[in-house]
């Protein structure tokens, strides 16, 4: 029993001093010292995936994608995380941006792969929601591309967090040119949070509309009521 009891101190003991160095590895991350960050996790066992996980983010912010991209698979490796999948998609997504047509085709697929994945794991990842969307919106229908798609993604999100499913629905109808129903969304999301007129405005602006943003002008903003225009 003692030998029992001395074990388990050992392995508390080995648990707190992970944790402690992980903390102040994040701790440096998040203070935006990425070369001490780095040193910190680099020192910590590979198959921790937290330390994977930071060492992807650090790489990332580094530019430094395809490190990224190892990291994150390292740190899915030994364990599925949705943000790990997140961030996967993340570094894929921007690599695929800055690459040639022909690697594209080969990139696009796995960001749409690690965002599903992220969102099956956990439907209230709102980054990987939004990374949907936005690949639904933009890759042509023979790689995913749905319109379909991307509005029920947009309405996932909206039952997470109100204002930013409105701006993703604005980004889908905008994107189809469906821009009646993207006012409809950017009314809604002004009665919704006051600040959001100001967008409205600029939609009008945008649109040549000058007469409903002049007249938007004119309403006060503490009677969102009125902005059924």
């Amino acid at each position: 029993m003692i030998k029992k009891n001395i074990s388990l101190a050992l392995i508390l003991i080995s648990f707190l001093g992970s944790t402690q160095s992980l903390k102040k590895g994040i701790d440096l991350f998040d203070q935006g010292e990425l070369e001490s960050s780095k040193k910190f996790f680099k020192a910590i066992d590979d198959d921790n995936p937290e330390r994977n996980y930071y060492l992807g983010r650090i790489a990332f912010e580094q530019d430094e994608l395809d490190d990224a991209v190892d990291f994150f698979e390292d740190a899915i490796d030994e364990k599925e995380s949705s943000k790990y999948y997140t961030w996967l998609g993340n570094s894929l997504g921007v690599m695929a941006q800055n690459a040639n047509m022909l690697r594209q085709g080969i990139l696009a697929p796995q960001v749409k792969e690690a965002f599903e994945k992220a969102v099956a794991l956990n439907p209230k990842e709102l980054d990987a929601q939004w990374g949907l969307m936005e690949y639904y919106t933009q890759a042509p229908g023979f790689m995913g591309g749905s319109w379909e798609k991307a509005e029920e993604t947009a309405n996932a999100i909206k039952k997470v967090d109100l204002l930013r499913g409105y701006d993703a629905m604005i980004i889908v109808y905008s994107r189809q040119e469906k821009y009646d129903l993207a006012e409809k969304e950017y009314i809604a999301a002004s009665n919704f949070d006051s600040r959001r007129v100001l967008n409205l405005g600029m939609f009008y602006q945008r649109r040549g509309n000058y007469e409903k943003a002049f007249k938007l002008s004119l309403i006060h903003i503490s009677e969102p009521t009125r902005l059924g225009m």
